[in-house]
């Protein structure tokens, strides 16, 4: 089974995950190709309406929040009402797979025409994962998983994702005034404090990523995905501006101290992997050549000498692709 995201849609997800930090739903509405047999085998997302911003851990929205749009959806959207409607959730970064509470909302929402359901993340392992539930004629239900997600191009964002985003920003911010206890007070907390999360997911500190639009921050969330390192830039019309921060730059402001280095040797998981980190850590000068000695020393008492040239001469070749790499991804930000 296979599904199928439209660019348009799948920015769409973008923008959410980017701007939420905790997890949000919504119905959703799909259309299938099924096999000679019957048998909905390609499914494709046409339309998602976010209704509920819940927590770090979880979200559900209500029948009561989808009565109030869906007048009004249906009516901009009529082609809506020939469709399969399902369910989106997100999950944010802890990677998109469905868990025993989303298994066991297939199973409750399971019909004879097929109850499909897409999860959401942009972090973990897998960014998706999608499945539909089905009852046969003895009203058991069986669930399904996609082993195929395809991405289709991409497309500008639309404004009428910000004013869905808006709408239940607002009811979220409403509940939580109400609320003594809101999300944010339970017991469950992320082990990301908000600095940590924009750090991580951006390479900027908060109060940095807090100024950039969302095409900004996308261009830095990639340039983290690349193993590159994001700066800022402001041009002659106040406009922050992402861009690849040069290499020597980099390596000047990682302030990687002796215990890091340290650290970062005993955890390898064998003489060769250590020896890995000690050459990195050599060339980028955290440290010197007395320590790094005593390393290839170390690597001796496991290998004879040609098998030490031999480790030493593939590590390199290794980084010599990676470099190569490197270069292609800067050339994709527009850096030389």
């Amino acid at each position: 089974m296979k599904l199928v995201i439209t660019g348009q849609l799948q920015q769409k997800i973008d923008y959410l995950l980017n701007r939420f930090d905790i997890e949000w739903s919504g119905p959703a509405w799909f259309t299938y190709e099924a096999t000679d047999k019957g048998f909905p085998n390609k499914w494709k997302l046409e339309y998602f309406l976010p209704l509920d911003l819940g927590s770090h851990s979880e979200t559900e929205w209500t029948g009561k929040h989808f009565l109030q749009r869906s007048k009004k959806l249906y009516k901009a959207h009529p082609e809506l009402l020939k469709m399969y409607q399902g369910n989106i959730h997100s999950h944010h970064t802890m990677g998109a797979f469905f868990s025993s509470t989303d298994k066991q909302a297939l199973t409750n929402n399971a019909n004879e025409v097929g109850y499909p359901s897409l999860v959401v993340a942009c972090g973990g392992k897998e960014n998706h994962a999608f499945a539909m539930s089905y009852l046969d004629q003895w009203r058991q239900a069986h669930l399904y998983e996609a082993a195929d997600i395809e991405i289709d191009i991409d497309i500008e964002e639309d404004e009428e994702w910000v004013k869905e985003a808006n709408t239940i920003q607002k009811r979220y911010d409403k509940h939580k005034k109400k609320s003594k206890y809101s999300a944010y007070d339970s017991n469950q907390v992320t082990i990301w404090n908000q600095g940590d999360y924009h750090q991580r997911i951006y390479g900027l500190p908060i109060e940095m990523s807090n100024k950039l639009d969302w095409d900004q921050k996308n261009k830095a969330k990639n340039i983290v995905l690349a193993g590159g390192q994001p700066q800022v830039l402001t041009n002659d019309k106040g406009d922050h501006i992402v861009t690849l921060k040069p290499v020597e730059q980099c390596i000047d402001s990682i302030g990687v101290t002796d215990d890091q280095v340290k650290s970062e040797l005993d955890k390898a998981k064998d003489p060769t992997e250590r020896y890995e980190v000690a050459i990195d850590a050599l060339e980028t000068g955290f440290m010197d050549e007395v320590d790094f000695q005593k390393e290839v020393e170390r690597l001796g008492s496991h290998f004879k000498p040609d098998e030490v040239d031999a480790i030493h001469a593939k590590y390199m070749e290794e980084r010599d692709d990676a470099d190569d790499e490197i270069t292609e991804w800067n050339a994709s930000f527009g850096c030389s």
